[in-house]
């Protein structure tokens, strides 16, 4: 496998990981456990189908989009402060917002006027270049 590929595919890692964590969050019913978030499982679509862009987008060097993501996770406090049906976990929805900051927080690395690390293998902090 080239490095070029190689290196993709660690820079994607992350992203499969956030998609394949959102599963979990769905809060599935499983026999003796918890009764299922249906909010937890809109996040988790949302999630999924913005995963997949957010893949796309970094294969394209764009920075990828959560919106939908945090739309979800909005409208899931909404119902929950109107009422919903009491079923929501804290737990879960705390898991979901923690989700969303790991998001902003790829996206944040991502987004980098130059790349940290130039090809003599020095590294560029501050506008200063140290050797290795």
């Amino acid at each position: 496998m080239c490095s070029g590929l190689r290196s993709e595919r660690k820079r994607l890692e992350p992203l499969v990981a956030r998609r394949d964590g959102g599963a979990r969050v769905e809060g599935r019913r499983r026999a003796g456990y918890a009764a299922p978030v249906p909010p937890a499982a809109r996040f988790a679509d949302a999630l999924r189908t913005a995963t997949e862009q957010g893949a796309k987008a970094v294969r394209e060097r764009r920075p990828p989009s959560w919106d939908a993501v945090h739309e979800a996770l909005r409208a899931w406090d909404a119902e929950e402060a109107v009422g919903g049906d009491g079923v929501s976990e804290a737990v879960v929805r705390r898991g979901a917002g923690l989700v969303l900051k790991s998001l902003g927080d790829l996206t944040e690395s991502l987004d980098t006027a130059a790349s940290p690390m130039t090809l003599d293998g020095s590294v560029e902090t501050s506008g200063r270049v140290r050797k290795p």
